[in-house]
């Protein structure tokens, strides 16, 4: 009887709080319906809310850039500026060319932004928050950063032991295809030390070991979707949530551990390894 009330009431939590979309939003945000999820160890409820299907783009940054150049204030420009210097800041190597062109360059329009700080995520936001209220009637929303259980429950689903968005432990699928963008190791760095445990050689540099036939950061809409229709929400880039100092998710620089959904890794400042994407919420 208890599960049943349960039930009962995260049902009513999905019927009050869905809406239906303009044409314009439809395919960059998805509904995540109220239920339950594992968050450090603990089963939370987590309500019903929209999320941005891929992360926020290079192309959909400079948008939000464009408009703050003539309405914004002196300090929400310094805020919301892209620290590009980051990418050659140490110990990366060899990034300069993705400082001069990964921003800029159309060839990466459709790429997550990164090196936002999460003020300037928060600031988008805020921004994102005025241009989907100008195309609804009679709803309002409150655009924001996710909570990181939501972010978990977005990729997890009803499948509280997830620890990735396509739900298995492997990170190729039947086919052999790579899920997700992240660090792999070569078997070549790979050893057993004198207890006969597996450790890998030092990988400071490995993350690169094949820039020279490719990006290190995947488009936005790549890989596979999810079952509610998220790309890339392990590895790629990690992303800013609500918990300050905290990015989630993992990035192409982690390992396949340390790109689940329950992944979080400590910044204190922009990132060539962080972006974002907004959720939002029905307020009225």
């Amino acid at each position: 009887m208890m599960k049943l009330l349960i039930l009962t009431v995260l049902a009513s939590f999905q019927l009050s709080a869905q809406i239906k979309l303009p044409k314009s939003l439809k395919n960059d945000f998805k509904f995540v319906p109220s239920g339950l999820t594992l968050f450090h160890d603990d089963t939370v409820s987590v309500q019903s809310f929209y999320m941005k299907t891929t992360e926020v783009t290079n192309g959909e940054y400079a948008e939000f850039l464009m408009w703050l150049e003539t309405n914004g204030t002196a300090e929400q420009k310094q805020q919301a500026t892209i620290q590009q210097e980051k990418w050659v800041a140490p110990p990366r190597l060899n990034m300069t060319k993705y400082a001069e062109f990964y921003f800029q360059h159309p060839a990466y329009e459709n790429y997550p932004v990164v090196n936002v700080t999460r003020a300037g995520a928060e600031l988008y936001c805020w921004w994102l928050e005025e241009k989907i209220n100008l195309q609804l009637n009679d709803k309002k929303v409150k655009v924001r950063l996710p909570f990181h259980s939501e972010f978990i429950r977005a990729g997890a689903v009803d499948d509280l032991d997830a620890a990735y968005s396509w739900k298995g432990p492997y990170m190729r699928n039947s086919k052999g295809d790579f899920l997700a963008n992240f660090v792999r190791i070569p078997q070549s760095t790979l050893t057993r030390n004198e207890k006969g445990e597996l450790i890998s050689q030092p990988f400071d540099n490995l993350a690169y070991f094949e820039m020279e036939s490719s990006d290190v950061i995947a488009p936005s809409r790549s890989y596979y979707p999810s079952e509610l229709g998220f790309y890339n929400l392990n590895g790629n880039v990690a992303e800013w949530i609500q918990e300050k100092g905290i990015a989630v998710g993992g990035s192409w620089r982690d390992l396949g551990y340390d790109i689940r959904l329950q992944s979080r890794k400590k910044f204190d400042e922009a990132s060539p390894e962080v972006g974002f994407r907004p959720v939002f919420t029905v307020v009225n």
